[in-house]
Parts: structure tokens; C-alpha cells; sequence
């Protein structure tokens, strides 16, 4: 390599993190725009295209990707391969959506991008501005729904489940990385996001927070592990009866309105699998006139997966969570038990804002691995 060429790469590489840090908290705060038609959502998917065409893709081009960056990312990248390598079989072979195909493939990149643009910095310095940027994000849509909590419709979401699980999956990550730091600023913003998501009346938001902080007080407790998944089961079932207990209180009647119809969705689904148990093809139930429950979805991941790519996509989807669970930290696996539970209750997969902050909880993971390894090797040096 030339000497010109070394020097580029060395400065590069010694590039301070705040751009890559707002290129990330300008991704979160396009997310918010995502509901209320396709031209609202392609905001954030054109800011995704230009950041990797403008920024990530010249830098690749001259910087190897970091080691950090291959540590937690070749895993996932293969499983996601060959769930969309199945996809375009299934494709090709018993019919579906090709858009389906491209969505599948594109939302989980948002984590990749992500970590690209956070990991590779904080070997000198920490996550702050994406901390922040997901805490002013979640502000920004906490007061939006305080405002006008009823007209969802025509507020930042077009959906109550959008909303709820944007804001769900911001108050589990703020919990879980402590941010921000003093208490007396922590608390009442974790009240006012909590608040949020009663505002948007969305079970599945709140079922998926109630498992998450069970999952994230087992660890902190360090129980082991057949201890912890054995309380987030038991968790379910506590969470389901107190937020059915609260409807019925409330007179809301979401439970029958939200819960029973997922449940006809769910067998008419299954019912559909039976016929074909290797699968539909990718976007084919909703294609499908006579699959559709009144024009609707199946609203449930792990159902619609295992209804549209068979035994093998439902595998390799749970398979994505696992080798991400492998890797990552505290923030990484709670973040992961709260996507689990939004997509027992939502096709939830194209949340692009899950994943964005998926890749936030990473890179807090690394930042506080790597101070805790430098505090140890501090201790141990004479």
C-alpha cells in the first residue's frame, strides 16, 4: 500500500465518532415518520440509501471492516442470507411478492448500518450521541402522543402498535443501558415514555416491556438461565392477566378487540400451513384473497413466517435472534426478548426502528465490555 494510501486509512480510522453518531440519531429520528402512508416510510428507507451510498460504502471501500464489526455481525449477516436465499426459492419455485422479498432483506440491514457506524469508534469514546439521539427521539413521540394520544392516525404513527412499540422498545433500552446517568433525570423520563405507551393502548407494546424487564431483573440478579427463561414464561402469562384486568377496569374491551381476532387470524393460518406445510411462498397470505381474515395480515412474525416459508424460515428467523443472543450483552438481549414478544403479537420484522435500536443496544454492549476490561487489566497490572 502507498504511503498516501496508509495515511488515508490511518486517518480514517482515527476519525473522531460524533459524524458517524449523528448519521445514526438522524436514522432514529426518520423512523418517526414512519406511519401515515408510503411516502412518510420511504423517508427513512431514501436516509438509509444515502448514508450507504455516501458515507459507508467510500469508507469500505478504503477500511476493512473493523473487528468488532465482523464479531457481531458475520453470524447474523449468514443466517440472513439464507433466510433470504429460502425466500427467493420459494420465490421461484411456489409463488409470492418480490417487494416482500427486497423488505425482508432491506429492515434488518438497518441494524448492520448501525453497528457499522457506531462500533468501529468506540474504542475511543463511548455512544453518548446515539444514546442521545434514541432519548430525544423518544421524547419527541412521548410528547406527540401527549398531545393528540387519540389521532393516531394523523400523528407520528398510523398505527397504535407502531407507536407502542417504538416507545416500548426505547423505555427497555433506557432501563437496561442506564441512561441517562443521573436518576433524577432518568426516572421521570422512563415514567413519561411508560405513560406513552398506555397512551397509545397497544397490549403488545406492553406485554413485550412487562417479559424485557423481567428478562433484564433475572440477569441483574444473575440467575442462571434456565431460572431466567422459566420467570419471563411465568411473566407472560402475569403480564396478560393484569393488563386484561386493567382493560376490563378501563371498559376498553381491547382484549376481546385485539387478543380474540389475533387468535382466528392465527388458526386460519395454521389451517392454511397444514395444506402446505413447506410453506406459501414470501408475501403470499396477504396476496391471497382467500387467506385474508377482513383484508388483513396475520399478525403474529413467527406464525406468518412459518405460514409463507415453512418449518426452515420459521428456524432461520428465530435463528437471527439466537446468534445476535450469542454475542451481544445485557442491552442486546433484552432488546431481543422485547422484539420476540412484538412479534408473537405483530408481523413486526420490517420495524425498521427495532432493529436501529438493536444495533444501539450492540454497541452500548461493546462500550461497557471494553471499560470493564480496561478497569480489569488496571487492577491486575503491579
Amino acid at each position: 500500500m502507498l504511503p498516501s494510501a496508509q495515511a488515508a486509512v490511518k486517518a480514517r480510522r482515527e476519525r473522531p465518532p460524533v459524524f458517524a453518531q449523528i448519521l445514526f440519531g438522524l436514522l432514529v429520528l426518520s423512523t418517526l415518520r414512519a406511519g401515515g402512508g408510503p411516502a412518510n416510510t420511504s423517508i427513512t428507507d431514501v436516509a438509509m440509501l444515502i448514508i450507504i451510498a455516501v458515507y459507508l460504502a467510500p469508507n469500505l471501500l478504503i477500511v476493512k471492516p473493523s473487528a468488532e464489526v465482523s464479531h457481531y455481525l458475520v453470524g447474523f449477516l449468514l443466517v440472513l442470507s439464507a433466510y433470504v436465499v429460502l425466500q427467493l426459492l420459494m420465490l421461484a419455485t411456489v409463488g409470492g411478492s418480490g417487494l416482500v422479498v427486497v423488505k425482508d432483506a432491506f429492515s434488518p440491514l438497518f441494524m448492520v448500518v448501525a453497528c457499522i457506524l457506531l462500533l468501529p469508534h468506540l474504542t475511543k469514546s463511548d455512544p453518548r450521541l446515539a444514546r442521545f439521539a434514541v432519548v430525544a427521539s423518544a421524547v419527541i413521540l412521548s410528547v406527540s402522543l401527549a398531545l393528540d394520544p387519540r389521532a393516531r392516525a394523523e400523528g407520528t404513527f398510523s398505527n397504535p402498535n407502531l407507536a407502542g412499540a417504538w416507545a416500548g422498545c426505547a423505555l427497555v433500552l433506557l432501563v437496561a443501558m442506564r441512561y441517562p446517568r443521573r436518576l433524577v433525570l432518568r426516572i421521570p423520563l422512563i415514567l413519561f415514555v411508560a405513560a406513552a405507551i398506555s397512551w397509545t393502548g397497544s397490549f403488545a407494546a406492553m406485554f413485550a416491556v412487562a417479559l424485557s424487564l423481567v428478562y433484564l431483573a433475572a440477569d441483574r440478579l444473575a440467575l442462571r438461565p434456565w431460572a431466567k427463561g422459566l420467570l419471563v414464561v411465568l411473566s407472560a402469562g402475569v403480564a396478560y392477566s393484569l393488563i386484561t384486568i386493567l382493560d376490563e377496569a378501563g371498559a376498553l374491551n381491547r382484549s376481546e378487540r385485539s387478543l380474540d381476532s389475533r387468535v382466528v387470524r392465527w388458526l386460519v393460518g395454521l389451517d392454511v400451513w397444514r395444506g402446505q406445510p413447506w410453506g406459501i411462498g414470501p408475501g403470499s397470505y396477504v396476496a391471497n384473497g382467500t387467506f385474508e381474515r377482513d383484508g388483513s395480515e396475520l399478525h403474529s412474525e413467527f406464525v406468518q413466517a412459518l405460514v409463507e416459508l415453512g418449518p426452515i424460515g420459521l428456524l432461520l428467523l428465530i435463528a437471527m435472534g439466537v446468534v445476535l443472543w450469542r454475542v451481544g450483552g445485557i442491552c442486546t438481549r433484552t432488546v431481543i426478548v422485547f422484539m420476540a414478544a412484538i412479534a408473537i403479537w405483530r408481523d413486526s420484522l420490517n420495524f425498521r426502528f427495532l432493529w436501529l435500536m438493536l444495533g444501539c443496544a450492540i454497541a452500548v454492549d461493546y462500550w461497557q465490555a471494553r471499560t470493564e476490561k480496561a478497569k480489569a487489566d488496571v487492577d491486575v497490572d503491579p
